[in-house]
């Protein structure tokens, strides 16, 4: 008896497996467009990259991980207008971001507006966290850079946070 009923359960699991399918979450379309965006980013495939970056924010206008990607990536290829726009909707989504703050700051240097980095430095300056000694020597450094080209800092900023 013992067997039949071991054979019984045995021969139901199969069913039971069959009936209950993998709850598997599924991966959207958007994960599966920042994915690329960002494999593509680590290859240093930049154009590709900000054009997957674009895609996502084509279906989610508001991702922000999409809007501070592309901001790196434009600032990577000099595209300062774009890395200050981008930057600046990240911002306006998380301002708490003091880093993030930092390098949009940085792009409105390099984009050829001090008086708007000036203003950004000054805020986080103003705040407490991480970055306030930092963005009080950008301050500085901005009163005193007239002999320096904006894109140069930038640029050296950049190389020196590994972007």
């Amino acid at each position: 008896m013992r067997k039949v009923i071991f054979v019984a359960v045995l021969s139901m699991v199969p069913l039971a497996a069959a009936a209950a399918p993998a709850q598997q979450p599924a991966v959207s379309s958007v994960q599966k467009k920042l994915e690329k965006g960002y494999r593509l980013a680590g290859e240093k495939k930049n154009t590709e990259a900000i054009a997957a970056f674009n895609a996502v924010l084509k279906v989610e206008p508001d991702n922000h991980g999409a809007f501070v990607s592309l901001g790196y990536l434009y600032a990577g290829v000099k595209q300062w207008k774009s890395a200050v726009r981008t930057f600046k909707a990240a911002t306006a989504q998380d301002p708490s971001d003091q880093r993030l703050r930092m390098d949009y700051a940085y792009a409105l240097q390099a984009s050829g507006d001090p008086d708007g980095a000036s203003a950004e430095f000054s805020d986080i300056a103003g705040q407490e966290g991480e970055f306030r000694e930092a963005a009080r020597a950008a301050v500085e450094g901005l009163k005193n850079a007239a002999a320096s080209s904006p894109a140069d800092v930038k640029g050296r900023k950049l190389l020196e946070r590994g972007y």
